[in-house]
């Protein structure tokens, strides 16, 4: 919506003193919080726990080739063969150790 259509909506609104909300385009999905028990949400968790030096080492993208630091990796998709080389980064720092 063009910045200008919103100033006219909201003068309208206001002087009539109703509840103006914007919908949602069809397809559209909505950005929902993690649920609790959710991949992401165990994600954060593993991201919060590990330290920053295996965070910022990097990993390869088999899909784009291009290197990203783990951290970024961890939030990709379960089958994402970026996050399982991460994962496997991972498990290999921390027997290191």
């Amino acid at each position: 919506m063009h910045p200008d259509n919103m100033q006219q909506a909201y003068s309208k609104m206001r002087n009539t003193k109703k509840v103006f909300a914007f919908q949602r385009k069809k397809g559209t999905k909505r950005n929902l919080p993690n649920m609790p028990g959710s991949s992401e949400e165990k994600d954060d968790k593993l991201i919060k726990l590990l330290p920053k030096d295996i965070l910022d080492k990097t990993v390869r993208n088999p899909e784009t080739g291009r290197n990203i630091k783990v951290k970024s990796a961890l939030k990709y998709g379960d089958e994402e063969p970026v996050k399982k080389n991460a994962m496997s980064l991972v498990h290999m720092m921390q027997n290191k150790k």
